[in-house]
């Protein structure tokens, strides 16, 4: 433990292109609102991404409020809750909540009595019951898994006021779907377009991520996966080569 005096930091060590996705949130201007789809094929560190950007905002901004999400509440607690959990820098102090709905209180020992960071994890199956929260940042894991009605209701629950600025990170596989047409393709609904053109504050960003950018993968992943789909191109594709 360390002592009251001494900075607490998150000592998370990114890789490149991890750091491309912190970058764009340092960069956004104060008052915008950032849209990052992260990934493209499998093992490209999208988990361990969220969990260190939510440990991060939580610190960065006290009072803050995120959200971390995943279309299933049990997939999400046994990966990118448990990233967060397990990335906790020593020194940070946690009230840790496991009945629903599930969260973490932290907070660092020289803030002022009584402020709190708070970050959630939910299943997003059931999206509705969300729209009565408020966040400034909302984190979700395998987005393609998630309904883009779910997205977009989600979008305008980045409203909480403490954070100078506000957005949502996506991690996904490219399958077919609304996030392969967001973020690599920037093909929207006519009406979705409008509203972006429309909002000078709103950035919309791509940052891919191969297997070949994640040095802490084990020797041979890519080989092995390469080997597991040789006999299915599609899958392959999507999960080797990060080709929608």
């Amino acid at each position: 433990m360390v002592s009251s005096a001494a900075p607490v930091v998150n000592s998370w060590q990114p890789s490149d292109r991890q750091d491309a996705v912190r970058q764009k949130i340092a960069q956004a201007p104060v008052g915008s609102v950032s849209l990052i789809g992260y990934g493209g094929a499998a093992g490209g560190a999208k988990t361990n991404l969220l969990a260190n950007l939510a440990i991060d905002i939580a610190l960065e901004c006290p009072g803050s409020r995120s959200l971390v999400g995943r279309q299933d509440f049990i997939d999400l607690q046994t990966t990118t809750m448990a990233e967060f959990d397990a990335s906790l820098p020593s020194g940070v102090l946690v009230r840790a909540y496991n009945s629903s709905p599930v969260f973490r209180e932290i907070r660092l020992p020289e803030w002022p009595k009584g402020v709190t960071s708070t970050v959630w994890f939910r299943g997003l199956e059931d999206w509705q019951s969300l729209l009565s929260e408020e966040y400034g940042w909302v984190f979700i894991d395998e987005g393609q898994q998630v309904a883009l009605r779910a997205v977009l209701a989600l979008l305008t629950r980045l409203r909480h006021k403490p954070e100078p600025k506000r957005g949502l990170v996506v991690g996904f596989n490219p399958f077919p779907g609304w996030c392969v047409d967001w973020f690599m393709r920037q093909d929207f609904d006519p009406l979705i377009q409008e509203a972006f053109d429309k909002d000078p504050n709103l950035f919309l960003d791509f940052i891919p991520s191969k297997i070949g950018d994640n040095p802490y993968l084990p020797a041979g992943y890519q080989a092995m996966l390469e080997a597991t789909l040789s006999s299915d191109p599609y899958m392959k594709a999507i999960m080797v080569d990060g080709d929608p």
